[in-house]
């Protein structure tokens, strides 16, 4: 990936979304979503999506729940491929790092600990790293 330079790319915004009246909400109450939008080109979007294609077939997506991964539509529609590629992590957290500032770092008992895992699941503090 390369610097955004397209003529006419909007910035990169970041939106919150509340959801404290879906069925997420429940389960992480207090939190919220943050939408993205103008963060990659379309150039790049289409890169990812043949990247990650050429690695693996698309399969439905999974939640985590107390009794494990199942699939439930209700919280979770979409199918998903997973990527394990440390250069390609490394490259998508420099751009996204500077919308996603309150993630950062995730300590156990903080706000945030339930992004990662169960309660409990945080025994030191974990930081988003570049």
């Amino acid at each position: 990936m390369t610097k955004l330079t397209v003529l006419g790319q909007h910035p990169p915004v970041a939106r919150v979304v509340d959801i404290s009246d879906s069925v997420v909400a429940r389960d992480y109450p207090g939190t919220f979503i943050k939408v993205l939008d103008n963060v990659f080109t379309l150039e790049e979007c289409a890169a990812l999506i043949a990247r990650a294609e050429a690695s693996e077939e698309w399969r439905t997506a999974m939640i985590q729940t107390h009794h494990g991964e199942r699939i439930n539509e209700d919280v979770r529609n979409n199918d998903r491929i997973l990527l394990f590629d440390h250069d390609l992590a490394h490259e998508l957290t420099q751009r996204l790092l500077p919308h996603v500032e309150e993630i950062t770092e995730i300590a156990p008992g903080s706000k945030w600990e339930r992004i990662v895992g169960l309660p409990g699941f945080v025994t030191d503090t974990w930081k988003l790293l570049g």
